[in-house]
């Protein structure tokens, strides 16, 4: 449907919907959605970021980025957003202006804040020859690290007090992954998140 859907968190029942449309009056198709300061900033698959006034549900303003975006996250009070092949974009998240091109691996799919630092964390799926990797990039120098410790990632999730849980990809196991827990402090694995052997098959997302 193209169409964003509000729910009523309580009952979470339908109270409206959100529309993005370019100046040429095409709704454009949602990816990825983020707050800012009251408003909500949409992705768009066609190479566009929308804010959305969350009164009036209608979009207030629409900057054109091209490329594919895809995730969308603030962190330092700055918008960063996953770009097609090998690009995380700043931008200002209140004129949606591009103000620098961050270059990490290729194809950045997942992007999480810590919350301790806001510090942006990136896993990239790579292609044939670097595969999936793990970065931080320092959000008040745009500084990339690839965290060599963590192989195959493949979801990521801002946990508690200075932690990362991350599921990474066994080759070697039929039945699935491994949580891990990445303690960003001292950058390091500090061990699993599942302890008792079992394992969870093709998870999707985790939060």
């Amino acid at each position: 449907s193209k169409l964003s859907r509000v729910l009523n968190k309580f009952n979470c029942r339908e109270v409206g919907t959100i529309k993005v449309e370019s100046e040429s009056g095409s709704t454009l198709t949602p990816c990825y959605l983020t707050s800012f300061e009251g408003a909500l900033i949409v992705s768009c698959k066609e190479g566009y970021v929308a804010r959305i006034d969350t009164t009036s549900l209608k979009q207030s303003l629409l900057q054109e980025v091209g490329g594919t975006p895809g995730r969308v996250v603030i962190a330092n009070q700055k918008l960063y957003l996953s770009d097609g092949d090998r690009s995380v974009l700043m931008l200002n998240p209140v004129d949606l202006h591009v103000m620098k091109t961050v270059a990490v691996e290729p194809d950045p799919a997942q992007m999480v804040v810590d919350p301790t630092d806001e510090s942006l964390y990136v896993i990239s799926t790579g292609d044939k020859a670097t595969g999936a990797c793990l970065q931080r990039i320092n959000t008040d120098t745009e500084e990339v690290t690839v965290i060599t410790s963590v192989k195959e990632p493949v979801l990521i999730a801002a946990g508690n007090n200075k932690s990362l849980v991350i599921y990474v990809k066994d080759a070697s196991a039929d039945l699935g992954g491994t949580f891990l827990v990445y303690n960003t402090e001292n950058q390091r694995v500090e061990g699993e998140f599942i302890r008792d052997g079992s394992f969870v098959r093709h998870p999707c997302i985790i939060a």
